[in-house]
């Protein structure tokens, strides 16, 4: 759909164009009015000839010129007539602030009524139950909510399913502007990936930010987190409503370790998204990303008054992932020379002493730190406390010091309750972003440097070959342990000689043949947990433990009972390696630590394939029990890169297999000194 016809509107209507300020129509077509908008403006009443300067007539049908777009400021029962009559007049987009869900009008059919009017007419429709949306590139102002008529155009888009997020977001205090400010709604017609895809394409957009409360075009939106990878544009999302398929029965572990929060951090983490928990934390990003896109190094060198406070930043850096400079001797050196005797250079460093020659100091201090190689970021991070004197002081030498800096630089706050106003904007005047809060700045900052070195990586992809393959039709009833690691012993998985026997002389003839001792396990169709049905005998040693373990099993769940080597589990590391199709998104791969401990620990990373060897290894590394596989405390070292192999072998049966499957569980993948053993695995039908 041509989103132009709405974002680039030559030709605005008003219908519900009131007269009276303060109206919910007088305030959209006041606030066009007051920002200037560029092109021609008209407005539908039925009593009304003019509304603040602006022609009204009773209907669209009396209006010469076809608008190019219809902001509809009306109760619902008016919307579908208004909407039928534009669309048949040719009107190419369309605002519809109205919630069909909700209130006395409330019309549950009516969404689908609206939806099937955009299709009908190819119609861009924003809404229902949106504020609106800013095009400030092309001057338009269409909300709900009274607009700042000053307001100038950024560099970042916003993207929100919150009206009050629309709101608050474009009111902030920090100077922050934005390009396009986009309230999704309902999205009964157009969806969150559809202005994403968008707002990419529009060369003053150099970064996006989100907040999500559903993905309703997955495929779309897929497809434009790719293009902002493609374009090394940043996305900074909030998703809320992580927990709720996360609450979902499962039947194998990997359904519950990689439920909606794990899924969306998989995607996010693929195409590089910056994921934020709060608006605090969202908008400390925003700010950062809307001044510095990238950083020459991930280190942050930060200037400070506080002993205090310093303890505080470097505990909540290490916390969140930030790396802290270590200056070189030079810099030391240069950082004596400007010190009073009995500060040491350190950093963070707390440069305050006796309070002498502030302002001097200061801006001599940030120099010095500006000038090591190792400095990514330059970070004032000093409270700018309202009735200090100091506060000045430190902008001063700021500001002195700004036109000689060379690294990007930026402000933190750390108690914002009392920082003075003025110097912030001060700061952010001169292109210095300030960021509201220790924990939150840090996170941006972190945000930040990632993304750094997210848009630096080569994100090509080239899969594995693993020679000609025929994927067959799998049907809707679970695979059981046999069955499934054999398909996965088709793409190079390792599995034990084993055998499903009808009989105890059967039973007894493998046995001997694999050698002892031996595990049986009953093979019983349709059954998923074995152990929960008591049908697992371990370490059988002799022909007699064998007969006396297949008359037990078979009595209770049937004849079919499978046959393979005992494995010794001391000698290696039982990991889970998993898959878990979800609903929205696909295929996701699930690697932890596995055993019965799967449920415990819940020591487990979910990825998005396919995946590169380094993506694997990386995934490893994030395991708090990878330790164990490195040889912790004097442990022998697992085959990792056996481990990457199997995984790796496993990511292309899902690339072949996973649309068919709900869930995979491979428990455990026994990881030894020699290489790896999938010694159970169950696989789940995807359902219809």
């Amino acid at each position: 759909m041509d989103l132009y016809k709405l974002f680039d509107a030559q030709s605005i209507c008003v219908v519900g164009a009131s007269a009276r300020e303060g109206s919910f129509g007088g305030t959209v077509l006041k606030n066009l009015v007051d920002y200037g908008y560029p092109g021609q403006l008209m407005g539908v009443h039925p009593k009304n000839s003019e509304a603040f300067g602006v022609p009204c007539y009773p209907s669209l049908t009396d209006i010469r010129q076809v608008p190019d777009c219809i902001a509809l400021a009306v109760a619902n029962h008016h919307l579908l007539g208004y909407l039928e009559e534009a669309g048949e007049l040719g009107v190419g987009a369309a605002v519809v602030f109205g919630d069909p869900t909700v209130g006395a009008g409330r019309d549950p059919e009516l969404e689908g009524q609206i939806a099937q009017v955009a299709k009908d007419y190819d119609m861009a429709v924003l809404g229902a139950n949106g504020m609106g949306y800013y095009a400030l590139p092309n001057g338009i102002v269409i909300s709900g909510y009274p607009v700042d008529p000053q307001k100038q155009s950024g560099s970042v888009a916003l993207i929100t399913h919150s009206g009050t997020i629309f709101d608050s977001m474009t009111q902030n205090n920090r100077d922050v502007d934005f390009n396009y400010v986009i309230s999704a709604g309902n999205e009964t017609c157009l969806t969150a990936a559809d202005y994403l895809d968008f707002v990419l394409d529009d060369p003053s957009t150099k970064a996006v930010a989100m907040y999500l409360e559903t993905v309703r075009d997955p495929g779309l939106f897929v497809a434009a987190l790719q293009k902002a990878l493609e374009k090394k544009i940043p996305i900074i999302a909030l998703k809320t409503g992580l927990s709720e398929r996360g609450q979902l029965m499962a039947q194998a572990h990997t359904g519950a370790l990689a439920g909606g929060a794990e899924a969306y951090a998989a995607l996010f983490e693929k195409y590089g998204v910056r994921q934020c928990f709060t608006l605090d934390e969202m908008m400390d990003t925003v700010e950062l990303f809307s001044m510095i896109q990238r950083l020459p190094t991930p280190n942050v060198s930060a200037l400070m008054e506080s002993g205090g406070e310093r303890s505080m930043l470097v505990d909540i850096a290490t916390n969140v992932g930030v790396e802290l400079t270590t200056f070189n001797e030079q810099t030391n050196q240069k950082l004596a020379s400007i010190l009073e005797d009995g500060v040491e250079p350190d950093n963070p460093l707390d440069a305050f002493g006796s309070g002498h020659n502030v302002q001097d100091t200061y801006r001599d201090c940030l120099l010095a730190m500006d000038g090591d190689p190792k400095t990514g970021l330059l970070c004032l991070a000093v409270d700018l406390a309202r009735d200090s004197y100091l506060s000045h002081d430190y902008v001063n030498g700021a500001m002195e010091a700004l036109p000689h800096i060379t690294k990007p630089f930026a402000g933190l706050v750390n108690l914002t309750a009392g920082a003075h106003d003025g110097l912030m904007a001060q700061l952010r005047a001169n292109g210095i972003p300030v960021l509201m809060g220790t924990e939150t700045g840090m996170k941006a900052i972190r945000h930040l440097a990632e993304f750094t070195a997210f848009a630096s990586a080569d994100h090509s992809f080239k899969p594995a070959d693993h020679g000609d393959r025929t994927v067959v039709q799998l049907g809707d009833k679970p695979l059981g342990e046999y069955a499934a690691k054999q398909l996965l012993a088709g793409y190079g998985l390792p599995v034990p000689p084993e055998k499903v026997v009808s009989s105890a002389v059967e039973a007894e003839t493998f046995a001997h043949t694999i050698g002892y001792p031996v595990v049986m396990k009953t093979a019983a169709d349709g059954l998923l947990h074995k152990s929960e049905a008591d049908g697992i005998r371990l370490n059988l040693k002799d022909a007699d433990a064998v007969r006396a373990a297949y008359a037990d099993i078979s009595g209770r769940l049937g004849p079919k009972a499978l046959i393979q080597p005992m494995a010794d589990l001391s000698s290696g590391v039982e990991m889970l390696l998993g898959m878990n199709n979800d609903p929205q998104f696909g295929p996701m791969l699930v690697i932890g630590l596995g055993g019965i401990f799967v449920e415990i620990f819940k020591d487990a990373v979910t990825v998005m394939p396919p995946l590169t060897r380094d993506k694997a290894a990386e995934a490893l590394h994030k395991l708090k029990g990878f330790p164990l596989l490195d040889g912790a405390r004097g442990r022998e070292k697992m085959n990792v890169d056996g481990l990457i192999d199997t995984i790796l072998a496993f990511d292309a049966f899902v690339a072949d297999y996973g649309r068919q499957l709900a869930e995979i569980d491979i428990n455990p993948l026994l990881v030894t000194a020699e290489g790896c053993q999938v010694l159970d695995a169950l696989m789940i039908p995807k359902a219809d």
